[in-house]
């Protein structure tokens, strides 16, 4: 992966993770420790990742919650607490379909909540009154269901539809 990258290894080893938050049992580092704990090897490791996840959502403020439903409340937790800000980096240049390079600029967007369980209930209901062209079209739109969470929707300037 650093090869496809050009990452050398000066660049990043060696590496001490940075403690940002504190999860009993785990202390400051839990991830590295439930790591260690189930021999998590890479993010292949689906089997193993899924029994991490279930393990630490045993303990917490959020205890018992699944991930999708609390994780924008950690977020929020953590920015309130000045334990974290908010950062955003473009992995790549942001060119337009005239070929100019664009200016990324941050502004408030608003975004609508696909990730409603009462919202993808409805979708999934509408989609199977539809009609449409073939199977592989219907799965993607179960797919996307599945998948979708939050979507921008409006800017405050420029293209996009503005919302109060």
């Amino acid at each position: 992966m650093r090869e496809k990258y050009s990452i050398k290894e000066s660049m990043i080893l060696p590496f001490d993770p940075v403690p940002i938050i504190y999860v009993e049992p785990y202390e400051n580092l839990p991830a590295p420790t439930v790591y260690e704990k189930f021999n998590i090897q890479s993010q292949y490791d689906y089997e193993k990742l899924a029994r991490a996840k279930d393990e630490i959502l045993l303990t917490g403020k959020y205890q018992q919650q699944k991930v999708a439903d609390v994780k924008k409340f950690i977020r929020d937790d953590l920015i309130t607490s000045k334990q974290v800000c908010i950062y955003y980096e473009l992995e790549n240049k942001v060119i337009s379909r005239s070929g100019d390079q664009g200016v990324v600029a941050l502004c408030d967007h608003s975004f609508i909540n696909y990730g409603n369980e009462s919202w993808k209930e409805e979708a999934r209901h509408v989609l199977q009154q539809l009609n449409v062209f073939t199977d592989k079209t219907r799965h993607n739109f179960e797919a996307t269901f599945d998948w979708l969470y939050e979507h921008t929707c409006s800017r405050s300037y420029g293209l996009g539809t503005r919302l109060p």
